[in-house]
């Protein structure tokens, strides 16, 4: 990851770095156990930073001991935002980086919770929303409109025939 980080510092021409924030999870949604966020130059494609995050424990009681392997102790939902959280705070510790412009999914939750902890004093962290997000989004809007017209139709039609 510091090659990586060396490498998106050389592209960029200076140690402000867009990076793309996604999480990935054991299973789909919510009840997860384990899971991963990764932080990923968008100019290289290249891993800057990764947290891997787990809520399973084994403890007798849940008294959780020094061999506990949980991680996270939230809401499965806030996964994504504490693996951001802890990618940005040791950015410019590990790699005298500074992820700057923020690129995601659509959720804003992990950018809000980043953007809040001011992770670097004197400079702000921009959004940058994820195009294909945008269309996936607008997509599927549309086709439910495209459906809702067609169910309008059918209904003023079975309307003017009784």
């Amino acid at each position: 990851m510091q090659i990586a980080a060396k490498e998106a510092k050389d592209v960029s021409g200076h140690s402000d770095i867009t990076v793309a924030i996604e999480g990935t999870w054991q299973k789909h949604g919510l009840t997860s156990l384990n899971g991963v966020v990764i932080a990923t130059s968008f100019y290289t494609g290249k891993m800057l930073g990764a947290s891997i995050l787990s809520i399973f424990c084994k403890c007798p009681n849940k008294m959780h001991n020094e061999n506990c392997k949980a991680n996270h102790f939230g809401n499965s939902g806030r996964k994504e935002v504490s693996g951001a959280i802890e990618i940005f705070q040791r950015s410019e510790s590990l790699q005298g980086r500074r992820y700057t412009k923020f690129l995601s999914n659509g959720d804003a939750r992990a950018y809000k919770a980043v953007n809040e902890m001011h992770p670097y004093e004197d400079t702000g962290i921009e959004k940058l929303e994820c195009v294909g997000y945008v269309k996936k989004r607008m997509g599927t809007r549309l086709r439910a409109l495209k459906l809702k017209m067609k169910w309008n139709k059918l209904s003023d039609k079975k309307k003017n025939i009784g």
